[in-house]
């Protein structure tokens, strides 16, 4: 009852320490006193006792660490929002907690591929920052990203920040149908049996497109029909061309040209290839040299010359005399024209 006891308490928040008042009273032969310690920062306790005696009993210290602040997170250089060919990007992340335990810093692409973009992270005793190296100027690198940061400190207090962005430095790409892809294999055919149809990728919006539809070389009025949908991470826009609108005959050619949100300009035929076909309705002509129908030469031997036109596609020429395939003696590719010899009989 008639101890001296002495509670030294001293609160350390951050390198700036400070008393902590602990009120002690002796209220019978055993007493004890709590405190409630809430604000943050570390403890250091020290109790010692003296009897009315002289005895003083061994000083007993402890050290604890309340912490009620969660880890702070920053994100520089990157935000929500879109990035170009002209754009650095290079996200900075910068993790501070005066009790720091651990973190996972992820950057996934395109909702769940994880990409690997470099990076260096510089550890402290407060946590760190990390310093990604700016992303590649591949097309393989763009689409939508996600960029998460998870903060653990030692009390158990977690932190987590999330930027979402985009990087389209390449603007759009396209696939081609089953039936452009064989018009393509094919390059003449008789007729077309379905629809065209061109489809566009592109993580932005597309503010502007044509498609140009040439026959033999002109511009056709020919137009698509247009169709814009999502497919995350990218929208995705459908040129459909009908088939009837190349019933006529002639050489086609189709190109797509497309202008993005971020000014990236983009061609089917340099991002996927070029679309060339002719439409052929109309068998090959042939006209011979000398009217040899039902017709006598005094002559041993005859040399007769064949020419082959076509409107739109070259044509395969194979001649035949008595059943006989003939030896070509002249082709000339250009003008349609062989040269074969008639033996006598």
């Amino acid at each position: 009852r008639s101890n001296n006891v002495k509670i030294s308490v001293v609160r350390d928040p951050n390198g700036k320490k400070h008393n902590v008042s602990f009120p002690w009273s002796n209220t019978g032969a055993v007493t004890s006193h709590s405190k409630v310690f809430s604000e943050t920062g570390t403890y250091y306790i020290k109790v010692t006792a003296t009897d009315k005696a002289g005895n003083t009993a061994a000083s007993k210290s402890h050290k604890f660490t309340v912490d009620r602040v969660k880890p702070v997170i920053t994100i520089k250089n990157v935000k929500n929002s879109a990035y170009g060919k002209k754009d650095k990007v290079q996200p900075i992340v910068n993790i501070f907690d005066n009790y720091y335990s651990s973190s996972q810093i992820n950057l996934v692409r395109n909702e769940n591929n994880a990409k690997n973009v470099g990076r260096k992270f510089n550890k402290t005793a407060y946590g760190g920052k990390m310093i990604f190296e700016d992303f590649p100027k591949k097309e393989s690198y763009d689409g939508i990203y996600n960029l998460t940061i998870t903060v653990k400190d030692k009390a158990g207090n977690t932190a987590k920040k999330n930027v979402k962005f985009s990087v389209n430095r390449f603007g759009s790409t396209y696939k081609y149908n089953k039936i452009i892809k064989q018009l393509i294999s094919d390059k003449y055919v008789k007729e077309i049996n379905g629809d065209l149809v061109i489809t566009e990728y592109n993580i932005s919006n597309v503010k502007s497109f044509t498609d140009d539809v040439k026959q033999d070389g002109v511009m056709s009025d020919i137009k698509s029909s247009y169709e814009k949908s999502q497919s995350m991470p990218y929208k995705v826009y459908k040129h459909t061309f009908k088939a009837s609108d190349f019933d006529s005959e002639g050489i086609y050619s189709i190109n797509t040209v497309s202008k993005d949100a971020l000014g990236n300009v983009s061609e089917s035929q340099k991002k996927t290839g070029k679309i060339t076909f002719s439409v052929d309705k109309t068998a090959p002509n042939v006209t011979l040299s000398e009217d040899i129908d039902n017709g006598s030469f005094n002559a041993n031997r005859l040399n007769v010359s064949a020419k082959v036109l076509d409107s739109v596609s070259p044509a395969s020429t194979e001649v035949f005399v008595n059943g006989k395939r003939a030896v070509d003696k002249d082709f000339n590719k250009n003008s349609g024209e062989v040269v074969f010899t008639v033996p006598e009989g």
